[in-house]
C-alpha cells in the first residue's frame, strides 16, 4: 500500500498538469573546425531549422586545448545571436588570425511553448583555399546528417 501510495503521488501532477510538458531540446558535436588568416579560411557551420516554431541555438567553440573561443559571427539568428526562426538557416563563422582548430558543440532548445523531438539539420564547411586562383572547401558532416 505504501508503494502504491508513492506510484500515485509521482504520477498526479502528471495529471493535474498535463500542458506542462518538458520543452524540447538536443544537441550534436561538430568534430572539426580549423580557422587560419582571418577571414580568408575560416569553418562555417550551417544550421537549419526544420520546425515551423522557433528554437534557440547556441555553438560552442572548443579549441585544439580544449578551451573555450567566443569570437563567433552569427549569421540569420535573432535576439542577440541565439534564436533560428522556424523554417529558416543560419550559419555561425569561426575565424582566426593564425592557425586554430578544434571542436565544436551545437545545443538547441525549445522556446517554452513548443516540444519538439528534433529540431534541427547542420553541416559544416572549411575553406581550406581562397585565393582568386584556387578556392578549395571541406564539408564536414554532422550527425551523419540526421536531424537532431
Amino acid at each position: 500500500m505504501k508503494n502504491l501510495k508513492k506510484a500515485l503521488l509521482a504520477f498526479v501532477p502528471t495529471l493535474l498538469f498535463p500542458f506542462s510538458s518538458i520543452a524540447g531540446s538536443g544537441s550534436a558535436i561538430v568534430s572539426h573546425w580549423s580557422a587560419t588568416d582571418s577571414t580568408l579560411r575560416p569553418t562555417h557551420i550551417y544550421i537549419s531549422n526544420i520546425n515551423d516554431n522557433p528554437v534557440n541555438v547556441a555553438v560552442t567553440f572548443f579549441d585544439k586545448n580544449g578551451n573555450k573561443i567566443s569570437s563567433a559571427n552569427y549569421v540569420n539568428f535573432t535576439s542577440g545571436n541565439t534564436t533560428l526562426e522556424a523554417n529558416s538557416t543560419g550559419y555561425v563563422t569561426i575565424q582566426s588570425a593564425s592557425l586554430n582548430y578544434g571542436y565544436a558543440v551545437i545545443n538547441w532548445k525549445d522556446l517554452p511553448e513548443h516540444d519538439n523531438s528534433v529540431s534541427l539539420v547542420a553541416y559544416a564547411l572549411r575553406i581550406v583555399t581562397n585565393t582568386s586562383s584556387q578556392n578549395g572547401n571541406a564539408s564536414i558532416q554532422i550527425n551523419n546528417g540526421a536531424p537532431f
